[in-house]
C-alpha cells in the first residue's frame, strides 16, 4: 500500500519517498525474477532428465532390435546346421543297415558253404 492509502502524511515517520519504494519494488521484482528463474531451471532440469531418460530407452530399444536380428540370423543358421545333422544321421542310419546286412550275408554265405565243405572233406577223408 502507498503512504496515501495508510492516511500518513509526508513528514510522519511511515511515509517512504518515492525512490525508496521504487528501489523496494525493484529489489521484490528481481527477487521473484529469480525465483522464477530457479523454478525454471529445475523445471528444464527435469525436463532434461526425462529426455535422457527417453533417449536410453530408444538406444536401449535399437539394441534389442539389433539382439532380436542377431538372434533371428543364429536361428537360421542353427536350423541349417540342425538339417546337416539329421542328414548325416540318416546316411548313418544307412551306413549301419548296409554294414548289417553284410554281415547278414556272410554268414549266411559261411553258413551255407560251411556244410558243402564239411561234406566235402569227409568224403575225402572217408
Amino acid at each position: 500500500m502507498t503512504p496515501r492509502q495508510q492516511g500518513s502524511y509526508p513528514h510522519s515517520p511511515e511515509w517512504v519517498s518515492m525512490k525508496d519504494y521504487v528501489d523496494i519494488r525493484l529489489t521484490d521484482l528481481q527477487r521473484a525474477v529469480d525465483k522464477a528463474d530457479a523454478a525454471m531451471a529445475v523445471r528444464l532440469n527435469g525436463m532434461n532428465e526425462f529426455r535422457q531418460a527417453l533417449s536410453d530407452q530408444q538406444r536401449a530399444d535399437a539394441r534389442h532390435a539389433e539382439r532380436y536380428a542377431t538372434k533371428e540370423a543364429v536361428d537360421v543358421r542353427f536350423c541349417s546346421v540342425a538339417e546337416d545333422i539329421n542328414e548325416l544321421s540318416k546316411y548313418q542310419y544307412i551306413a549301419q543297415g548296409k554294414a548289417s546286412m553284410a554281415s547278414v550275408i556272410w554268414a549266411y554265405a559261411i553258413a551255407v558253404i560251411m556244410p558243402v565243405a564239411l561234406f566235402i572233406l569227409s568224403i575225402f577223408i572217408r
